[in-house]
């Protein structure tokens, strides 16, 4: 009962709701009486620890969606500047190598694909709702060269940022 109580203890200093492990513990002083054997105890004791475990578990993906989470929000808020995984790792606190890990563990996807995902949106919006030069709109974008932001462009899209300019306007012309 000792062991459990100090690794309770530690649950809730974990973020584990104490209430939980309030009800466990009570759970656990009824329950501890019901083994009979050694190897029941051992296999009840394993079973109580996973439980705590997976509640730790839990709490600590949660506090990992939030993380990444604000991090997607900084860069939907600053896409449009030359951001760094460094600086968006300064602002929710954390190593840019555990957000990289996090980042791509929660969304799938890497830092840097997810920015340039966000860049080309904007971008393709832009395209379709405005006549803006495509130099232009790079720069609005967060791209500096607007040859690179073509080559991007290109890549994720499958279409130049002018192919896909005409393609939108000739569809919505007919429409």
């Amino acid at each position: 009962l000792e062991m459990l109580t100090v690794i309770s203890r530690t649950a809730i200093d974990l973020g584990v709701d104490p209430e939980l492990m309030l009800s466990l513990k009570i759970r656990v002083e009824n329950e501890i009486e019901q083994q009979t054997t050694l190897e029941e105890m051992q296999d009840w004791l394993l079973a109580v620890i996973e439980e705590i475990l997976g509640a730790i578990s839990r709490i600590q993906q949660d506090s990992a969606v939030k993380m990444v989470n604000k991090a997607k929000r900084y860069i939907e808020e600053n896409y449009f500047r030359n951001i760094l995984l460094e600086e968006v790792a300064a602002y929710v606190n954390i190593s840019p190598y555990y957000l990289s890990h996090m980042f791509k563990k929660v969304t799938g996807t890497s830092f840097t694909n997810y920015l340039t995902q966000i860049r080309i949106e904007k971008a393709q919006n832009m395209l379709i709702s405005t006549d803006i030069p495509i130099s232009e709109i790079s720069y609005h974008v967060g791209y500096q060269d607007p040859n690179y932001f073509s080559r991007i462009f290109k890549k994720v899209v499958g279409k130049s940022p002018i192919q896909f300019r005409k393609g939108k306007k000739h569809n919505c012309a007919r429409i």
